[in-house]
């Protein structure tokens, strides 16, 4: 009978631990399928609607900030960005795509920046450029690259991130899906006060 109760406890610890982890595993398999450039793979583990929503807001600050950054001395009025809103949504909608790819993500997840959002002035220049060797050799550990992961529910998991050279951090929400698989469905920057 005491064989049985150890066998028992055993059996739901490995488990317990399992699920436990299993987000951790996830992530770790993102991380891999967009190294080895494997977007079926990594596709598994994103929820490309959810994220497009999430990072709407911050590209249309993006794109506003760059529009009226490249006149120097010229401010927008209200009803000038009210007239040009159809080109923003649209520069917006075409940041977001860029970005909302496996290798736009692990761009934003490692700059702090959304893809290639520099060069915004010009719609031919905010395609995401493959040349960019993000993230190819691990880096030292620094207050630069420190991450949190954690739960902050059963059905919840993040990875937090701060981008010290972006003054932000970058918070990614990962879902459960099913039992054991997770999603990662929202992230959000936010600007050191």
């Amino acid at each position: 009978m005491r064989i049985r109760f150890y066998l028992v406890s055993l059996i739901s610890i490995v488990f317990g631990g399992y699920l436990y982890a299993t987000p951790y595993f996830s992530i770790i398999s993102l991380k891999n399928a967009i190294e080895d450039k494997n977007s079926v793979v990594a596709s598994r583990y994103i929820n490309y609607k959810t994220v497009r929503e999430s990072l709407k807001k911050e590209a249309k600050k993006v794109v506003i900030a760059n529009l009226t950054s490249n006149s120097s001395s010229r401010k927008y009025s209200s009803l000038e960005l009210i007239l040009l809103e159809p080109i923003i949504n649209n520069l917006t909608n075409i940041l977001i795509e860029s970005t909302v790819t496996p290798s736009g993500l692990n761009y934003l997840l490692n700059t702090g920046s959304l893809a290639n959002s520099k060069s915004i002035s010009g719609v031919n220049d905010l395609s995401y450029r493959e040349d960019t060797n993000i993230s190819q050799e691990p880096k030292p550990k620094t207050k630069e690259n420190d991450i949190f992961l954690g739960y902050i529910s059963i059905n919840k998991f993040i990875l937090k991130k701060d981008i010290e050279s972006q003054r932000r951090t970058i918070t990614t929400y990962w879902d459960r899906r099913r039992f054991i698989n997770w999603r990662l469905s929202q992230i959000k920057i936010v600007p050191y006060p």
